[in-house]
């Protein structure tokens, strides 16, 4: 654990060189902790690194969020938790939101998942709606569908894109809700986006074999009478069910 001390204090000079080391040799140390038979090692190194990315103190900001970049890489329940509790700071909180994103256990998404409930800044808020789209588990499609009631554009197309991603036509109704004026319009741009999103979840639907809820889509967005891309795509779709 002395190397690891060590690694610790280099990061927290906050010298461009020393912090160098520091990153360098925390790789070494992880990669070693995580390797079948060193459960124990493993332990050790995430209590420590834990300890120092919530206590901070001597730690700067670029010190701590490459702690917690490194907490993801031991990826699991209590790391996600300690990362969870970084949310709720400002000054951490995307580099907890990026180290959860790596982190694929159902603890994390929990985190995720909570940490859409109310979410400040749409540039957070919308790498929380991203972060969610690759992800399965209670609360996730809820979450989602509440995103595309955000009243910034971004993050609404954010949500919507993420639906996509998931074979479950109930999202269809919120997609299209979304693409009215909630709150700042999508514009063009952003209902065509919208539009592909909608042809997405319909392939999807394929994919899971619920080609009748698909169809309903492809319909649906073709009478629409979206840009000759999208009806292309669309129709398409609707040739291929039959």
């Amino acid at each position: 654990m002395d190397a690891l001390q060590d690694a610790l204090d280099k990061l927290a000079t906050g010298q461009e060189q020393e912090m160098y080391k520091g990153k360098l040799a925390l790789q070494g140390i992880i990669g070693s902790a995580t390797v079948p038979g060193q459960e124990q090692e493993r332990a050790k190194v995430a209590a420590k690194l834990s300890e120092a990315v919530i206590n901070g103190g001597r730690y700067g900001v670029a010190a701590r969020s490459e702690i917690a970049r490194r907490l993801s890489e031991l990826g699991g329940d209590a790391e996600a938790t300690t990362l969870r509790s970084l949310l709720v700071d400002l000054d951490m909180r995307e580099a907890a939101r990026f180290a959860l994103d790596r982190i694929t256990t159902a603890g994390a998404t929990a985190a995720l998942v909570d940490a859409s409930k109310d979410a400040l800044g749409d540039r957070f808020r919308t790498g929380i709606m991203n972060a969610l789209g690759q992800r399965e588990g209670a609360g996730v499609i809820d979450a989602l569908v509440a995103g595309t009631k955000d009243p910034e554009p971004e993050v609404r197309l954010a949500a919507i894109e993420a639906l996509a991603e998931h074979a479950d036509a109930a999202s269809d109704p919120a997609i299209v809700a979304a693409m009215g004026d909630q709150g700042v319009p999508l514009g063009e741009r952003g209902i065509s986006r919208a539009c592909k999103a909608r042809i997405r979840l319909a392939r999807n639907l394929v994919a899971a074999n619920q080609k009748g809820e698909a169809k309903k889509i492809y319909q649906s967005v073709l009478a629409d009478k979206p840009a000759a891309p999208q009806a292309k795509a669309a129709q398409a779709g609707l040739d291929a069910i039959g």
